[in-house]
């Protein structure tokens, strides 16, 4: 996730702002389509190792309530993205659509583009929180 800001938005400040909203909305339309299942495959997973750390008395409650933090954690990404994230991206789409107005509008698309680079690198910190707290519950960090 982290990726598309790091690696996807910099070669979007090259190029002109009708040619970056276009690519901005490709990269935002694979994020789109792909997200929702990468972030509920972790949550599956977290959910399963906490019901099977559940049915286990040699691990403590502690480590099954971690993996169900770090499944909650992994899935945050979701409202983030509609309460945080939507205004921006429904704004940007926008400009991708209306290839003239976004041409006129080179500033704001900067900006835009520029807050959306923050967002989301804000928005990636949830799941590698996740991933964190899943990683210290299987260590035994967790364990009484």
């Amino acid at each position: 996730m982290a990726a598309c800001s790091v690696i996807g938005v910099p070669p979007l400040a090259l190029a002109p702002p009708e040619l970056a909203t276009k690519q901005w909305a490709t990269l935002y339309y694979i994020g789109r389509a792909r997200g929702p299942t990468i972030s509920a495959a972790g949550l599956l997973a977290y959910l399963y190792l906490a019901f099977y750390a559940s049915g286990r008395s040699s691990v403590s409650p502690a480590e099954g309530y971690a993996y169900l933090a770090a499944g909650a954690t992994t899935v945050a990404v979701v409202p983030y993205t509609f309460v945080a994230m939507m205004p921006t991206n429904n704004e940007i789409e926008r400009l991708a659509g209306e290839t003239e107005k976004a041409a006129a509008s080179g500033e704001r698309v900067r900006y835009l583009v520029g807050k959306w680079y923050k967002l989301n690198l804000v928005r990636a910190v949830f799941p590698l929180s996740g991933f964190i707290v899943g990683m210290l519950a299987l260590s035994g960090y967790f364990a009484e």
